[in-house]
């Protein structure tokens, strides 16, 4: 595993091969991996419209999306 600085992105290398990147405020991945909480969401901003999505793993083996303010 290799990563490749230029002045546009970052890249993490496998065999010669991007398999992620991050460039203009982004990720990118080949295929990704959670292990236990995927969250995706923002800070409360000025107009008070902001909070997260959580999914989650339960036990039984099904996932959970939950929304929360913080």
């Amino acid at each position: 595993l290799k990563a490749k600085l230029s002045s546009t992105s970052l890249d993490f290398m496998e065999n010669d091969v991007a398999v992620a990147s991050i460039s203009n405020n982004r990720m990118f991945s080949t295929n990704a991996q959670i292990k236990n909480i995927l969250t995706i969401g923002n800070e409360t901003s000025t107009n008070n419209i902001g909070g997260f999505f959580d999914w989650t793993l339960r036990q039984n083996g099904h996932l959970s999306l939950k929304w929360r303010k913080n």
